[in-house]
Protein backbone atom coordinates (compact mmCIF):
# COMPACT_ATOMS: atom_id res chain seq x y z
CA UNK A 1 0.00 0.00 0.00
CA UNK A 2 0.96 3.59 -1.14
CA UNK A 3 0.44 5.78 1.36
CA UNK A 4 -1.43 9.77 0.60
CA UNK A 5 1.60 11.83 -0.88
CA UNK A 6 -0.42 14.90 -2.11
CA UNK A 7 -4.49 16.09 -2.20
CA UNK A 8 -6.14 13.82 -3.86
CA UNK A 9 -9.27 15.12 -6.37
CA UNK A 10 -12.25 13.86 -7.32
CA UNK A 11 -14.45 15.50 -10.47
CA UNK A 12 -17.84 14.14 -11.07
CA UNK A 13 -20.35 15.01 -13.48
CA UNK A 14 -23.90 14.72 -12.64
CA UNK A 15 -27.17 15.14 -14.55
CA UNK A 16 -28.97 18.45 -13.26
CA UNK A 17 -32.36 16.59 -12.89
CA UNK A 18 -30.68 14.53 -10.11
CA UNK A 19 -31.39 15.25 -6.48
CA UNK A 20 -28.11 15.25 -4.24
CA UNK A 21 -27.93 13.47 -1.11
CA UNK A 22 -25.01 15.32 1.50
CA UNK A 23 -23.80 13.15 4.49
CA UNK A 24 -21.36 13.80 7.12
CA UNK A 25 -19.81 12.86 10.22
CA UNK A 26 -21.37 9.38 10.64
CA UNK A 27 -19.00 8.69 13.44
CA UNK A 28 -19.98 5.26 13.12
CA UNK A 29 -23.16 5.25 13.66
CA UNK A 30 -24.91 2.81 11.42
CA UNK A 31 -28.02 2.93 12.65
CA UNK A 32 -29.03 6.65 12.38
CA UNK A 33 -27.49 6.57 8.87
CA UNK A 34 -29.68 3.97 7.23
CA UNK A 35 -32.64 6.01 9.61
CA UNK A 36 -31.37 9.18 7.46
CA UNK A 37 -30.96 7.45 4.13
CA UNK A 38 -34.26 5.75 4.95
CA UNK A 39 -35.80 9.32 5.90
CA UNK A 40 -34.92 10.46 2.92
CA UNK A 41 -36.19 8.20 0.30
CA UNK A 42 -32.55 7.57 -0.72
CA UNK A 43 -32.62 5.61 -4.07
CA UNK A 44 -30.99 4.68 -7.11
CA UNK A 45 -31.66 8.00 -8.64
CA UNK A 46 -30.11 10.12 -6.27
CA UNK A 47 -26.65 10.98 -5.93
CA UNK A 48 -25.43 10.41 -2.26
CA UNK A 49 -22.28 12.06 -0.65
CA UNK A 50 -20.94 10.82 2.01
CA UNK A 51 -18.65 14.37 3.17
CA UNK A 52 -15.91 12.34 6.20
CA UNK A 53 -15.92 11.14 9.52
CA UNK A 54 -17.46 8.05 8.61
CA UNK A 55 -15.99 6.35 11.78
CA UNK A 56 -14.05 7.22 14.74
CA UNK A 57 -16.05 8.04 18.43
CA UNK A 58 -18.41 4.61 17.77
CA UNK A 59 -19.00 2.22 20.29
CA UNK A 60 -16.87 -0.87 20.04
CA UNK A 61 -17.51 -2.87 16.90
CA UNK A 62 -19.35 -0.33 15.06
CA UNK A 63 -16.67 1.76 13.35
CA UNK A 64 -15.64 -1.57 11.55
CA UNK A 65 -19.52 -1.77 11.16
CA UNK A 66 -20.19 1.30 9.18
CA UNK A 67 -16.86 1.25 7.08
CA UNK A 68 -17.78 -2.35 5.59
CA UNK A 69 -21.47 -0.70 5.09
CA UNK A 70 -19.87 2.36 3.33
CA UNK A 71 -17.52 0.26 1.60
CA UNK A 72 -20.41 -1.72 -0.16
CA UNK A 73 -22.41 1.32 -0.42
CA UNK A 74 -19.29 2.86 -2.53
CA UNK A 75 -19.81 0.00 -5.42
CA UNK A 76 -22.40 1.49 -6.90
CA UNK A 77 -21.93 4.56 -9.09
CA UNK A 78 -24.61 6.94 -7.32
CA UNK A 79 -22.91 6.88 -4.32
CA UNK A 80 -19.56 9.15 -3.41
CA UNK A 81 -17.07 9.20 -0.74
CA UNK A 82 -14.64 11.26 0.89
CA UNK A 83 -12.16 11.38 3.40
CA UNK A 84 -13.20 13.36 6.73
CA UNK A 85 -9.83 14.43 9.70
CA UNK A 86 -11.04 11.62 12.00
CA UNK A 87 -10.87 9.44 8.45
CA UNK A 88 -7.13 9.96 8.77
CA UNK A 89 -6.68 7.57 11.75
CA UNK A 90 -5.66 4.48 9.41
CA UNK A 91 -3.20 7.26 7.63
CA UNK A 92 -1.96 8.23 10.30
CA UNK A 93 -1.17 4.71 11.45
CA UNK A 94 0.38 3.08 8.68
CA UNK A 95 3.98 2.17 8.81
CA UNK A 96 6.23 4.03 8.34
CA UNK A 97 4.54 6.95 9.15
CA UNK A 98 3.46 5.58 12.45
CA UNK A 99 3.30 7.79 15.35
CA UNK A 100 2.98 5.83 18.35
CA UNK A 101 1.98 8.46 20.58
CA UNK A 102 -1.23 9.42 18.60
CA UNK A 103 -1.98 5.94 18.17
CA UNK A 104 -2.21 5.46 21.96
CA UNK A 105 -4.05 8.46 22.19
CA UNK A 106 -6.35 6.92 19.59
CA UNK A 107 -6.44 3.23 21.41
CA UNK A 108 -6.16 4.26 25.27
CA UNK A 109 -7.82 7.49 25.54
CA UNK A 110 -10.04 8.05 23.17
CA UNK A 111 -11.00 4.35 23.16
CA UNK A 112 -14.03 4.80 20.57
CA UNK A 113 -11.59 4.57 17.87
CA UNK A 114 -11.59 1.89 14.62
CA UNK A 115 -8.18 0.62 15.85
CA UNK A 116 -9.98 -0.54 19.26
CA UNK A 117 -12.28 -2.10 17.21
CA UNK A 118 -9.46 -4.07 15.29
CA UNK A 119 -7.65 -5.24 17.96
CA UNK A 120 -11.19 -6.45 19.93
CA UNK A 121 -11.68 -8.52 16.47
CA UNK A 122 -8.05 -9.41 16.71
CA UNK A 123 -8.26 -10.33 20.67
CA UNK A 124 -5.05 -8.23 21.05
CA UNK A 125 -5.42 -6.86 24.45
CA UNK A 126 -5.15 -2.82 24.31
CA UNK A 127 -2.68 -1.20 27.22
CA UNK A 128 0.26 1.43 27.14
CA UNK A 129 2.71 -1.23 26.69
CA UNK A 130 1.58 -2.96 23.48
CA UNK A 131 3.47 -3.99 20.90
CA UNK A 132 2.36 -1.18 18.76
CA UNK A 133 4.34 -2.90 15.51
CA UNK A 134 2.91 -6.36 16.17
CA UNK A 135 -0.75 -5.04 16.42
CA UNK A 136 -0.43 -3.10 13.24
CA UNK A 137 1.30 -5.47 11.16
CA UNK A 138 -1.68 -7.92 11.96
CA UNK A 139 -4.31 -5.28 11.52
CA UNK A 140 -2.79 -4.11 8.16
CA UNK A 141 -2.93 -7.86 6.88
CA UNK A 142 -6.35 -8.84 8.11
CA UNK A 143 -7.95 -5.39 7.24
CA UNK A 144 -5.92 -4.44 3.90
CA UNK A 145 -9.23 -3.78 1.91
CA UNK A 146 -10.15 -1.40 4.83
CA UNK A 147 -6.81 0.36 4.73
CA UNK A 148 -6.71 0.68 0.90
CA UNK A 149 -10.38 2.04 0.63
CA UNK A 150 -9.54 4.80 2.92
CA UNK A 151 -6.30 5.47 1.54
CA UNK A 152 -7.35 5.68 -1.99
CA UNK A 153 -10.61 7.87 -0.88
CA UNK A 154 -10.33 11.67 -2.56
CA UNK A 155 -9.87 14.60 -0.35
CA UNK A 156 -11.75 16.93 -2.43
CA UNK A 157 -14.65 16.36 -4.63
CA UNK A 158 -15.66 18.79 -7.54
CA UNK A 159 -19.14 18.29 -8.83
CA UNK A 160 -20.01 19.22 -12.46
CA UNK A 161 -17.27 22.01 -11.70
CA UNK A 162 -19.11 24.18 -10.02
CA UNK A 163 -19.89 22.69 -6.61
CA UNK A 164 -16.98 21.37 -3.95
CA UNK A 165 -16.79 19.17 -1.15
CA UNK A 166 -14.50 18.95 1.03
CA UNK A 167 -14.66 17.87 4.85
CA UNK A 168 -12.08 20.45 6.60
CA UNK A 169 -11.34 23.20 4.35
CA UNK A 170 -9.68 24.78 1.47
CA UNK A 171 -6.66 26.69 1.23
CA UNK A 172 -7.61 29.73 -1.51
CA UNK A 173 -11.67 29.10 -2.55
CA UNK A 174 -10.60 32.12 -4.63
CA UNK A 175 -8.65 29.73 -6.82
CA UNK A 176 -10.60 26.95 -6.83
CA UNK A 177 -11.37 26.77 -10.40
CA UNK A 178 -7.84 26.61 -11.05
CA UNK A 179 -6.92 23.06 -11.86
CA UNK A 180 -3.50 23.53 -10.81
CA UNK A 181 -3.61 24.69 -7.60
CA UNK A 182 -2.70 23.67 -4.30
CA UNK A 183 -5.74 22.22 -2.52
CA UNK A 184 -5.36 21.72 1.19
CA UNK A 185 -7.28 19.72 3.72
CA UNK A 186 -6.34 21.47 7.38
CA UNK A 187 -6.63 18.78 9.47
CA UNK A 188 -7.02 20.31 13.31
CA UNK A 189 -7.72 16.61 14.23
CA UNK A 190 -3.88 15.45 15.09
CA UNK A 191 -4.07 18.56 17.48
CA UNK A 192 -4.21 17.59 21.15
Amino acid sequence: MQRLKNTKIKHIYVPSNKRLIFVSDIHGDLDTFREGLEKVNFCDDDYLFILGDIYEKGNLGENLRIIRYVMELSKKNNVFIQTGNCDEVLRMCYPPVLEKNKFLYFIIEKQKSILNDMAYELNIDVNPNMDIDLFMNKSINVYKDIFDFIDNLPDVIFINDSLVTVHAGIDDIKNISNLAMNVLKYDRFYEF
